[in-house]
């Protein structure tokens, strides 16, 4: 986590849906080992939240978006306007959440 990133308020309950679907919905469904990261960056006005977890591209996608996904989406509209995204990135590998929230919107 970079340090000045540690100043930045984020939404209660917006990283550990996150966190939870990493393990659910990738490493849990894994007879092998897995693994789970979390990144936190400032990346030039956006506060960058990674959550990264092993995974099958298929098991990502047949979770499909899902009660805590779109409960975060709403919170980050609710408190940064359009500004702030959620985004899923699954690949054969791994998948990756990744939220940004714009710093000028605190």
């Amino acid at each position: 986590m970079d340090k000045a990133a540690l100043e930045v308020p984020v939404p209660v309950l917006s990283v550990q849906p996150l966190v939870e679907n990493a393990v659910k919905h990738g490493i849990a469904q894994s007879a092998g080992p897995g693994y789970v990261h979390v990144r936190i960056e400032l990346r030039g006005e956006k506060l960058r939240i990674l959550v990264e977890n092993s995974s099958d591209k298929t098991t990502a996608e047949a979770a499909g978006p899902g009660v805590g996904l779109q409960n975060v989406r709403r919170r980050l509209e609710i408190c940064y306007g359009p500004g702030a995204t959620l985004r899923l990135a699954p690949d054969p590998q791994k998948t990756t959440a990744e939220i940004c929230i714009p710093l000028a919107a605190r």
